[in-house]
Formats: C-alpha cells, sequence, structure tokens
C-alpha cells in the first residue's frame, strides 16, 4: 500500500471533491435537456392527439351522416319497390313488370 502525505491526501480529497462537483453539474445539466426534451415531446404529442381527435370527430359526424343518407336511399327503394303477385319486380317499368309476370307463369294467359 502506498502511503500519501498529508499534503497529498488533501489534494487527492480536493480533486475528488472537484470531480465530484464537475459530475453533479453535469448530471443537472442532463436531468434539465431531458426534461426539456421530454416537455417538448409532450407538447408535440398533445398537439398531434388533438388534431387526431379532431379528424376522429369530422368522421364520426360524416359516418353518421352517410347512415342516415343510406336509412333515407333505402326508404325510398322500399317505397319505389313493385310487388305482384308476391313476385318481386324492383323499380322496373310497368312493362317490365307484365312481361315478368307472365314469364314467371304466375299468371297464365289463354289465347
Amino acid at each position: 500500500m502506498v502511503d500519501f502525505s498529508e499534503a497529498q491526501k488533501k489534494y487527492l480529497k480536493s480533486l475528488l471533491s472537484d470531480f465530484n462537483a464537475i459530475m453533479n453539474e453535469k448530471i443537472e445539466l442532463l436531468e434539465t435537456n431531458i426534461k426539456t426534451e421530454l416537455e417538448k415531446n409532450k407538447v408535440e404529442f398533445e398537439e398531434r392527439l388533438k388534431i387526431y381527435e379532431d379528424k376522429i370527430i369530422k368522421l364520426e359526424s360524416r359516418n353518421e351522416q352517410l347512415r342516415k343518407e343510406l336509412n333515407i336511399v333505402a326508404e325510398k327503394q322500399e317505397k319505389n319497390k313493385i310487388i305482384i303477385n308476391g313476385l318481386d319486380i324492383g323499380e322496373r317499368s310497368p312493362s317490365y313488370a307484365a312481361i315478368q309476370i307472365l314469364s314467371s307463369n304466375q299468371i297464365k294467359v289463354d289465347v
């Protein structure tokens, strides 16, 4: 083991103390930088989140509007359906309906 003089011990303690002070400053600086970066990322995340929430609200609104329009179209189609003698003719002309009925053998025509 090496024997140090009192002066050398004081000098080494002083160096160690200076080293600890420098390292503590660097640690504090790193902590500050990390906190700053985290806060910046948090703000950016919240801004993006708000944008996506707004987009979701718009899409839900558009979805509801399309659902209402689809229901209106379905109701109109149901009202315009032609059903004769249980045969669903659809939305075609009366002459087409007559041809379909005759060809389905539901009504027999004697000539």
